[in-house]
């Protein structure tokens, strides 16, 4: 899939990458039938649970990510599911997420630690 990218992964962004797309689709499939559903990623890192999002079919895919080092694995993605799949390059914490994507929509991630406590409670 990405294998091709030699990125490591930054202390200071939280940042975790996963490699399985094994982990990556349970974690998709927890979130039940999402083929109606926009669907709004926080760090999508590599695109491993992007791919595993985009298998299921959603309406749409939004992923935020604030590593421009990754623009090129998710440039390749956008190509690959042209109109299915947008990818914002900023600071979660910044964007209002009711303002990104059409209801119903879901919240597919594997959050940053460093900020998943602030996202969790700016949502509720």
């Amino acid at each position: 899939m990405n294998d091709n990218y030699m990125i490591n992964p930054k202390k200071e962004l939280s940042q975790c990458f996963i490699h399985s797309t094994d982990i990556t689709d349970k974690i998709v499939n927890y979130a039940g039938n999402i083929s109606n559903f926009s669907i709004i990623e926080i760090g999508p890192g590599l695109g491993t649970m992007t791919y595993s999002i985009l298998k299921k079919n959603p309406k749409k895919l939004i992923s935020i990510e604030k590593d421009s080092r990754l623009l090129p694995i998710h440039d390749k993605i956008i190509k690959e599911f042209q109109g299915k799949y947008e990818f914002i390059l900023s600071d979660a914490l910044d964007i209002d997420l009711r303002n990104i994507a059409k209801p119903p929509v879901k919240v597919i991630a594997n959050l940053p630690y460093s900020i998943a406590t602030l996202l969790l409670i700016k949502w509720i």
